[in-house]
């Protein structure tokens, strides 16, 4: 019964057109128009005129991180100002990568107000030890990380306009800056608005009491356009330069990968860009996928991130696993329709 079963999968999978006319009819077609990059989808109620604002008061500014030259890749890391340790953690391992293949690779913390003036010493301490913080006037909590990333853009567009791409990532992630740049400096169009990460579709506000819970009067559509999930997204410099430009005519969202990367993208008319090798969860990360083809993923303050950071330039287990992983490299894209596909490596 259950070859039977298996027999009639395989069959259905033959024909690609039946599921493709199942997913068209169960879903508007803003949605899949979306998904399929032929017109970004926008909510008309997302629009309004000039009544967002993302100006804040710099407390702890570092201009002389771009002041070298052109900036190939400047990453933009979000940390809480009390995340000291996680702060040494990256200094000491992807963060310590300045350079690849003559493209220069910056980084720099973004952090606002703390809750107690001893993090506010602390903070000033290792900004003038490291020259690597920049610290905006405004609360530092989750619901404020829209306005955290929103205005380190706008900083960046301000002062590092000499940089191609923009990583926006988390300080309890693992990045591998040499493999982005590896990926960015083979894009044709360097100069094109670029907007790309690990993106989704399909989602829904939460209108359930939790953490992302989105009432209708701030967001009143049932979808939220392709978005890439804050773990880890790249935009090229002109993406930024149009999405602070327009963040000011979009209503708020406190979810800032929906913000930046799906209602601002969407205005900008700017396609998204599935990159393969960002994982959002670590269930998929293995010694292989490390050693070879990861981006990024997020680990959740992973206590053996030193020892993952080792595995990712082990040249021995590169050797080891580079067939395999270019296998699972090949139909990484699939998660996007089916979370649950993976090959085991």
């Amino acid at each position: 019964m259950q070859h039977t079963r298996v027999r009639k999968i395989l069959k259905f999978c033959r024909f690609p057109i039946i599921p493709l006319c199942i997913f068209l009819f169960l879903y508007p077609p803003f949605v899949w128009l979306d998904w399929f990059n032929i017109a970004p989808y926008l909510p008309a109620n997302a629009l309004c005129n000039n009544c967002t604002n993302f100006t804040y008061r710099t407390l702890i500014e570092n201009r002389e991180l771009c002041s070298e030259g052109d900036v190939f890749l400047l990453m933009l890391v979000t940390s809480r100002p009390d995340n000291t340790l996680q702060r040494h953690v990256i200094r000491e391992g992807w963060g310590s990568v300045h350079e690849h293949r003559g493209y220069r690779i910056r980084h720099v913390f973004l952090t606002g107000r703390p809750n107690l003036q001893t993090f506010q010493t602390q903070l000033h301490i290792e900004s003038l030890m490291h020259k690597d913080i920049l610290q905006g006037d405004f609360e530092d909590r989750y619901l404020t990380l829209t306005n955290k990333i929103m205005w380190g853009l706008s900083w960046a567009k301000r002062h590092c306009r000499n940089a191609k791409f923009i990583l926006k990532t988390d300080d309890d992630t693992l990045n591998v800056p040499h493999r982005y740049v590896d990926y960015l400096s083979s894009l044709r169009q360097q100069e094109a608005a670029f907007v790309g990460g690990s993106c989704v579709s399909l989602r829904k506000p939460v209108r359930l009491a939790s953490k992302w819970y989105t009432p209708v009067e701030i967001y009143s559509a049932a979808f939220y356009p392709v978005y890439c999930p804050g773990t880890a997204y790249v935009l090229s410099m002109t993406a930024v330069r149009c999405i602070v430009d327009m963040a000011r005519n979009i209503r708020f969202l406190p979810w800032e990968d929906v913000f930046v990367t799906g209602l601002c993208r969407a205005a900008c008319g700017i396609d998204f860009t599935f990159i393969v090798g960002i994982y959002n969860t670590p269930f998929h990360v293995t010694d292989c996928t490390l050693a070879t083809q990861i981006l990024s993923y997020h680990n959740d303050r992973d206590p053996g991130l030193q020892e993952r950071w080792k595995v990712v330039n082990d040249i021995t287990k590169r050797r080891v696993c580079g067939d395999w992983s270019f296998l699972q490299a090949a139909f990484r894209p699939l998660y996007m329709l089916f979370p649950g596909f993976y090959i085991p490596t």
